[in-house]
């Protein structure tokens, strides 16, 4: 088994398709709305099959804190001054909380098949 994540950048403006956010584009060093998916694959000898896959999406709190706390921390203000950091919102989950999420998934629907490694 094996997992991958691929960013799919989709237009500057676009706001209306699934889990889509702020991405750095990695071509033009600018910013661009896009999607990032978490594929789960099987991988054998002679066939690599993608078998699951989760569209990830960071959480808008944290992302907010952290820009919030980075300019704070830019202007001098001591860590005790700073907004503490929020709890993890679940509807968020990261991406080794969704690998984990879509290789559990895998085993209960084909329970024959013998898992020998994982390639994260």
């Amino acid at each position: 088994m094996a997992f991958d994540e691929s960013d799919r950048a989709r237009s500057k403006s676009t706001k209306r398709i699934y889990k889509v956010y702020k991405q750095k584009h990695k071509g033009s060093g600018g910013y661009v709305n896009g999607q990032t998916i978490v594929l789960l694959l099987l991988v054998t000898s002679s066939i690599t099959v993608p078998v699951g896959f989760f569209f990830y999406m960071p959480d808008p709190a944290l992302k907010q804190w952290d820009k919030e706390d980075k300019r704070l921390k830019k202007r001098g203000i001591a860590k005790k001054d700073r907004p503490i950091k929020p709890e993890r919102d679940s509807a968020y989950p990261t991406k080794t909380e969704i690998a984990l999420g879509l290789l559990k998934e895998f085993k209960v629907a084909h329970s024959l098949i013998k898992i020998k490694g994982v390639l994260a």
